[in-house]
C-alpha cells in the first residue's frame, strides 16, 4: 500500500505574545493568470485518464482549504500549443484542484480511470508559488512523466 505524499499548502504566521497568539492565514485560490513577469506556455490536450488519486475528505485535510490531486493521463492528441516532451502517446502526471475553499471540486470527483478528457495544461514548475500547495499523490512513482498543472 502506498502512503500519500502530503505537502503543506497555506502559510500561517504565528506571533506569540505571552499567552496571546495572533494567527494569519493566506487563502490560496486556483490561479487564473501566469505569475507576474513570466510568460507561461500552455498546451491543450485530449487524453485518457489512466490513474487517479482519490480526493480526500475535506475534513481530513483541515486546516488546509485547497488541495492539488495527482492523476496520470495518456495523451491522445495535442489540440494546441507545445510543451517539450508532450505528444500523442506520452504519459503525463497532471495536478488538478481537488479541493478549493474547503469544498470538493465536482468535476474532479466525477472523472474516473479510462475517461477521456480535454484540458489546458502548463508546466507545474512554471508556478513556483504552488510548490508548497497541499498535494495528494497516491500513484506509483513515475519519474519520467512530465508534471503538468491543469489551468483555465
Amino acid at each position: 500500500m502506498k502512503i500519500a505524499k502530503w505537502v503543506p499548502a497555506s502559510f500561517a504566521a504565528v506571533l506569540m505574545l505571552g499567552t496571546v497568539a495572533a494567527v494569519s492565514t493566506q487563502q490560496i485560490t486556483a490561479p487564473s493568470v501566469a505569475p507576474k513577469g513570466k510568460a507561461i506556455t500552455k498546451i491543450s490536450v485530449t487524453a485518457t485518464i489512466s490513474q487517479v488519486t482519490p480526493v480526500p475528505d475535506p475534513n481530513r485535510v483541515k486546516p488546509y482549504l485547497n488541495v492539488l490531486i495527482a492523476q496520470e493521463w495518456k495523451v491522445k492528441a495535442v489540440k494546441g500549443g507545445k510543451i517539450d516532451g508532450v505528444k500523442p502517446g506520452t504519459v503525463i502526471r497532471v495536478l488538478r484542484w481537488g479541493i478549493l475553499n474547503g469544498k470538493i471540486v465536482p468535476a474532479i470527483k466525477k472523472n474516473k480511470a479510462k475517461d477521456t478528457i480535454t484540458a489546458k495544461l502548463a508546466k507545474f514548475s512554471d508556478y513556483p508559488n504552488l510548490s508548497r500547495e497541499y498535494q495528494v499523490d497516491t500513484l506509483p512513482d513515475n519519474y519520467t512523466a512530465p508534471v503538468l498543472l491543469e489551468v483555465k
